[in-house]
């Protein structure tokens, strides 16, 4: 952590693994107490961070796999209804307590999850390497609906006015132990009430959408 005005290091924790995730903030409400942040590492682990100490509040994992061990968590964790939600290169997708780091639910979806999920009306959305976007009650785990993407889905969701935008990456995935949908790169629109794709658009492939009131860009 370094302080925003100086750059000087606050604080420095071992996670004792890579770490391909990016951090997300954990507001007081969620953990009960002071603020914190949630990362996920290569060996499979997602933890918990006091965000003014480093201190580790807790730690959870991802499901061991018979002969596999645990896969890791590239996505970037996503903190809504008390909960922390993110997908696993396993192919799983988890739901944690916010303020416990108990595992609340887990769902199989798909050859291997990388992106970030989007949380909105209490439905968590993600997509996935073997090409679907699937929605999940965000309190049961229950999938909602499935609707296929044109490849690969590597650039995460954003959500707005109805349609959830994504990318999709061509080569993603190809030289995995499990199968990846081989698509074109680009970005892509789906209806949520619908759950049809309506719009693509070929300039796409790692990153998330990024708008505001008058744009929105890849």
């Amino acid at each position: 952590a370094l302080d925003a005005r100086t750059g000087a290091i606050r604080w420095s924790t071992g996670l004792g693994s890579q770490i391909t995730s990016s951090a997300s903030w954990v507001d007081a409400a969620a953990t009960g107490g002071d603020p914190a942040i949630v990362i996920g590492t290569n060996d499979g682990s997602l933890v918990q961070l006091d965000a003014a100490t480093g201190a580790v509040r807790w730690t959870a994992h991802s499901s061991s796999r018979p002969g596999a061990g645990r896969e890791y968590f590239y996505a970037t964790p996503t903190v809504a209804y008390g909960r922390v939600y993110i997908g696993n290169t396993d192919g799983w997708m988890y739901a944690f307590g916010a303020r416990t780091g108990k595992l609340i639910w887990a769902q199989p979806a798909g050859t291997y999850v990388y992106t970030a999920a989007v949380a909105a009306n209490e439905v968590i959305y993600i997509g996935t390497y073997d090409g679907n976007i699937i929605a999940f009650d965000a309190a049961t785990g229950n999938r909602l609906w499935t609707a296929p993407a044109p490849g690969a889905v590597h650039g995460a969701p954003v959500l707005m006015d109805g349609l959830l935008y994504f990318s999709t990456c061509s080569g993603c995935g190809q030289n995995g132990v499990r199968g990846s949908k081989r698509g074109p790169d680009g970005i892509h629109a789906v209806d949520i009430s619908t759950h049809q794709l309506v719009w693509s658009d070929p300039d796409g492939k790692y990153s998330p959408l990024v708008a505001d009131e008058q744009r929105s860009e890849e």
